[in-house]
Formats: structure tokens, sequence, C-alpha cells
């Protein structure tokens, strides 16, 4: 084949070239007509969107004129100024040209405050009424409530637009509290005199309420011994029933014990899966859950008397949980309702709580949006995400079902610092092959062997708590408060923090890995940062050197056989800056190595306040005496872990003294940290520091 000339081949690129320009024309010519058309098409939906929505702007105008002009007709007799019903709440006065609005509000239990924009007539009219009172640092006016109706009066006849106090209100408020005397000697008076102050006035209060009410105190302010001491002051009206997280039903009946140990343990029912009877007991003890799925079970019982934990639970009343429960205390003669977050800043939220309690205070739910919600209408119905009144709203709730302290009021009856012991939800504490293996060898091991086992006991107990820990962990995450978290293994350190980030909430964690560098920013971070709301802190890596006063409640997810390194991981937030009373929760489960730590822990402790060296108790936190099937186990513990121990304590006895107090504390410092972990094995301690830190965190405890 001969080959190509030059102009051949000149040609044949021209053709080329000429060929590329007219395909990029053609797709240029295709694309600018699609442009064309989506753009027509576009322009076309907006114009019809546009339409729309303004005929259904054209449809709600029409029906509020329609609306105004008939609530004028109704409402309104300009001859007379007031309502058709003889009332003066008419909202506009007999001039047909409305003026400034004015709007009243409650401002204590018998003083409202009038609201306007700058106006001398307004103030001149004001200045007539007899219980006129002009707040120079507020810059309001205020009246006696019996001045209501007059303002109105006066205010509708030159013409102003006034919003009045809600129906509510002004039935409400002219009943005076009577001081009525509650005889108590129903109750237990190791139960009475262990409540303080604030809590006995505040089973007194329910108690004036007819035994319906919320209370509403913070967290840590001890709602719950409040709740007990209500339900056995009626306790001729029994059965109980109780309603609460899952992961709170076992320390339910433990306090309930605890505070009324004439109760027979059998006439306690704690329902636990969907084929349990909640009903049968005395005493019946039952999940938001368990509550759903039993929910003819509960109607047709009838309890008479119900307390229900948490009830910020029931804030949505489309939920199927809230509605349950409202039938329940609705059927009930006495409900006591627990939160230690009710939803002020958010009033729609805590409707459905006052609507259980008191199902007429509000004639309605639109009413009570648009006095304390700042309702609005929109496109998607009425907003009610708004809040608007809060002040007022608060008065009428404590005068009539509410009681809430903060441990900012009560600080000076409050101990520094209180304990709690939590008993995890046996359903989920699954008691496995291993924790019973475990256990089976601590009764048979003797000797050097018995240590070791001692520790895989530990070690398997940790395990089997990981899910009960991390849905308490779910559930106080659902506080708007800042808290940290103690454990031992790794295993439950990873596991905790997993279940931070499937919450989507921010925190810090320390342990054997984390340098010094970062501990000081994660220190700062937890203190500075609102957002951040869990510490995760290794006991044997945490418990000194850092300051977390930005958070009152200490959760410990496993315990530890040494007290003296709980008290300092406590002290994390228990320290100087720190402004609340410190609230300690210890997590524990039944029939695993918790129940020998825990009394092997007081006794420790025991022994340090016979020489004067602690003041810390752990007693008062105690929810359970180890029983006698554990006794045995609890000796084995004792031997390994106390016998030096008591020999050290015997010989520092104030009237056997030979060495100074300081001494003494050096001493059983050292007992406490030092020889204690020479003699534990290594293996114990290398789940989350290394051997060179390890030695280092012992030496700065």
């Amino acid at each position: 084949m001969s080959s190509l000339t030059a102009e051949q081949k000149k040609r044949i690129e021209e053709n080329r070239q000429k060929a590329l320009a007219k395909r990029a024309q053609r797709e240029s010519a295709a694309k600018s007509a699609a442009n064309t058309a989506l753009t027509k098409d576009k322009l076309a939906a907006i114009e019809k969107n546009r339409q729309n929505a303004l005929a259904k702007r054209a449809a709600l105008e029409a029906r509020v004129s329609k609306s105004n002009s008939t609530q004028l007709k109704l409402n309104f007799t300009p001859s007379t100024g007031k309502s058709t019903s003889g009332q003066s709440l008419s909202k506009f006065g007999s001039n047909p040209q409305t003026r400034t609005s004015v709007e009243l509000s409650l401002k204590s239990d018998d003083r409202f405050v009038a609201t306007f924009g700058y106006d001398s007539s307004i103030i001149n009219i004001l200045k007539e009424i007899p219980s006129k009172l002009y707040d120079q640092e507020n810059r309001v006016w205020t009246f006696h409530l019996s001045d209501h109706s007059l303002i109105l009066e006066k205010l509708s006849k030159h013409g102003y637009q006034v919003k009045p106090l809600p129906k509510w209100i002004v039935k409400t408020f002219p009943i005076k509290d009577e001081n009525i005397t509650i005889d108590l000697s129903c109750i237990e008076e190791k139960l009475l005199n262990t409540l303080m102050p604030f809590q006995r006035e505040g089973v007194e209060f329910v108690i004036s309420k007819n035994g319906r009410g919320i209370i509403a105190d913070e967290m840590g302010l001890g709602k719950t011994i409040q709740a007990i001491t209500l339900a056995i002051f009626y306790k001729s009206e029994w059965p109980l029933l109780v309603i609460t997280p899952s992961s709170v039903r076992f320390s339910w009946k433990q306090q309930i014990l605890q505070w009324y140990p004439s109760l027979d343990k059998d006439d306690i029912n704690v329902a636990v899966s969907a084929k349990d009877d909640p009903t049968k007991g005395l005493v019946n003890i039952v999940s938001y859950d368990l509550m759903i799925r039993h929910k003819m079970d509960f109607i047709r019982q009838g309890f008479k008397v119900v307390i229900v934990d948490e009830c910020h639970l029931i804030k949505n009343n489309k939920a199927m949980r809230t509605q349950i429960a409202m039938a329940v205390i609705h059927q009930a003669k006495r409900a006591i309702l627990l939160s230690g977050t009710p939803a002020l800043s958010r009033p729609a939220e805590l409707y459905t709580q006052i609507a259980a309690v008191r199902q007429n205070l509000f004639s309605s739910f639109p009413d009570f949006a648009y006095r304390y919600c700042d309702a609005k209408q929109s496109n998607w119905g009425l907003d009610t995400s708004g809040s608007s009144n809060l002040g007022e709203l608060q008065i009428l709730l404590e005068r009539t079902i509410m009681i809430r302290r903060l441990k900012r009021n009560v600080m000076d009856q409050l101990p520094a610092k209180t304990r709690q012991l939590i008993t995890l939800d046996n359903s989920a504490v699954k008691i496995d092959k291993r924790l019973k293996e475990a256990k089976d060898k601590l009764k048979v091991t003797k000797n050097q062997e018995r240590r070791g086992a001692i520790m895989e006991y530990f070690r398997a107990t940790g395990a089997v708590k990981i899910k009960a820990i991390t849905q308490y962990v779910s559930e106080m995450l659902e506080m708007d408060k800042k808290f940290i978290i103690f454990a031992h293994h790794q295993v439950i350190l990873d596991a905790i923090e997993n279940s931070v980030v499937e919450k989507e909430r921010k925190y810090i964690r320390i342990d054997g890995s984390t340098n010094p560098e970062q501990r000081h920013f994660f220190v700062q971070q937890f203190q500075n940062d609102d957002s951040v709301r869990v510490a995760i802190l290794s006991i044997t890596a945490a418990n000194s050197g850092l300051n977390l006063t930005a958070a009152s409640l200490v959760i410990f997810s496993e315990l530890f056989w040494n007290p003296g390194i709980l008290v300092q991981a406590e002290d994390r937030a228990h320290r100087i800056g720190q402004k609340d009373c410190v609230n300690i929760q210890y997590l524990v489960a039944e029939n695993t190595a918790d129940d020998l730590l825990w009394p092997m822990i007081q006794k420790k402790l025991n022994i340090l306040g016979e020489i004067g060296l602690t003041k810390e108790n752990f007693s008062s936190a105690s929810r359970r005496d180890v029983g006698n099937k554990q006794n045995d186990l609890l000796n084995y513990f004792e031997t390994d872990f106390l016998t030096e121990e008591n020999s050290t304590a015997d010989k520092a006895k104030p009237d056997e003294q030979t060495t100074s107090k300081s001494e003494d504390a050096k001493d059983v410092n050292r007992w406490l940290v030092d020889d204690e972990f020479d003699e534990i094995p290594e293996s114990m301690l290398q789940y989350d520091v290394e051997p060179s830190e390890k030695k280092l965190k012992l030496e700065n405890s």
C-alpha cells in the first residue's frame, strides 16, 4: 500500500476538524434546548407553588377575620364594656380604634404585674388603683389580685386592649393555703428521723394536695425516700404500683426494703419479663416498656397509689407510654410523680405531666400553649416550641401540684457528699458459665490459688455487668447534666465509650494510655465546654491529680477492693471549687463479686474510722446484707485482704498508741495502697495501665 501524500494528509485533517466542529455544535444545541426546557419547568413549578401559597394565605386570613368578628359579637357589648357572661374580661374597649395593649401576668401568690409600652394615660389610670405599687428595679406596676376586675374595667373603658389573667389563675389564687397539721405518726420513727427538713416539707406538701403531686427536686436531693414515705403514709390504700425505668427497678426494691424493713420482701413483685404478672404483689415495680405490654392488667387492677419515677418520660402525648401512664394515673387516688429534670423551659413537654396529676387545671392544651408556650399558628399547625410567662407558670404549679428545690436552696441541710447504691437490672445481668465457674473455684481453692480465683471472679463480674451498665449510662445521658463515670477493666471502659458515641454526646476519656499533656487538655475541655457531657475515667489511672468540679454526679460502674482509691476517685468532683453537693452512685449486680466487695470496703473504712483517720463511711449507702450463703466467700476475701491490715489497725488504737496520728496516717495509707497492691497479681492490673505507669499512679496516690 502506497503511503499518503502530504496533500492527502492535510485534507484528511481538515475534514476531521470540520466533523468535530459539527459534532460539538450539535451537542451544544441539544444541551441548550434541555436547559431551556428545564428552566421553563422550574419556573412553572415555582409559579404554581406561589399561587397555592397565596390561596392558602387568603383562606387563612379570611378564617381569622371571621373568627375575630364572631368573637367580638359574642364576647363584647360596647355599651357595658363587659363580656356576655357578665365578667369584665373583654379584650377590647368601647373605642373602635384599639389603642396600646396591656398584658397582665402573675408576679407572686397575691400580686400581678401590668406590662405595656410607655403611655402616660395608662399610667394615670393605674395610679387610681388602690393597691398600686411601682417596682423601681424592674420598672413595672404591680397590683393586688383583688383589683384585677377593677383594672380591666378602667382600661377597657378608655379603649385599651387588655390581656387579662387566665381564668385558672383567677380561680386558683384567691384560695389561701391553710396551715394544716399533718400527722406522720404512722411512719416508722427511723424513717422520719432520716428525713431532712426539706424532704419532710416535700412529703407534707404532697399530702396537703391529697396525695397527688410532682416532686421535682434536683437530682441527689432524695426524691425516692420522699416518695416511699408518702406511699407508706397511704399504705391502707395499697397495693402500690411503681413505674420506673428498667435499669432501676431493683434499686427501688432495695430502697423500699431499707426504709420499710417491716415489709416482707416476698410482698414486693418486680416484673422482669412480659410473662410475669405485674399486679400480683402488695408492692409492684414495673418498667415503662412492660407497662405498655400489660396495659389492660393495670386498667383492670385500678391501683389507688401510684409512683411514677422519671415522669418526664411521659412528655409526648402521642406516645403509647404516655397514654397508658395517664390512664393508670387518672384511675389512682394518690399519684406521686418524680423528676429531677422537669421541662420548665419547654412548657409544652410539661403539660402531660400536669394533666396526669390534675386533669382540670387548664381548660385545654391550646389555652395552655397560647399562654405559656408562646404558641403561633403556622401552615403546619400550632407551633408550641416556645415559652412565655414562665414565672407565672412556676408560681401556679408550686401553689397547686409541684414542689421543686435546687441544691443551692438547701445546701445548709445537705452533707457535702452523698452515696447511693444502685442495684442493676437483673434481667440485663446474665450470669454466664464463666462467672459460675469462677465462683465455684473460689469456694474450693486455698492459699496462693485463692487469690487468683478472687481476681478471676472480679473480672467475670465486670463482663456480665456490661449490658446493664451501658443501659444505665444511656438513660443518664438523657439528663441535661454532666457526670463522671469510673471503670476498672478496659472492656467496660470501651463499652461505656461506645454507648456515649451512639448517643452522639461529647465526652473525654482518661486511662493508662493518656499522656500528661492529653490529661490536662481533656480536663480543661470537660471543665469549660458545656457540650462535653461525660468524663470516662479509669479507677486506677485517673483517681488522683484531676480537678473535675464541673460535674456533681460521680458513677462507679465497678467496685474496687481498696476504699482509699474509691474515695480519691470520688474527690475528683468533691474538692475546692465544687459548688454543689456531690452525688456518688455505685452500680452493683446481685449474685456477683459485688456482694462480697461492698461489705469488705465498708469493713476497711470502719477500721480507719476506729483509729480516727477518716470520716468516710459507706454504710449509709448500703441497701442489703450479705446472705448466709455468701458468708464463706466473704471470709475468703477478708482473710486475704484484711488479715495483715487488721493487725496494723489494732496497733494504732487510741488506748495503745505509741506513735503520733500523722505517723499512723502514713502507715494506714501504705496499708490502703502500697502494701495491698504489692500482693495483687500483675494480671489484675494489666487492663488499662502499663507496668511503668502503674507504679507512678500508685506512688501519686
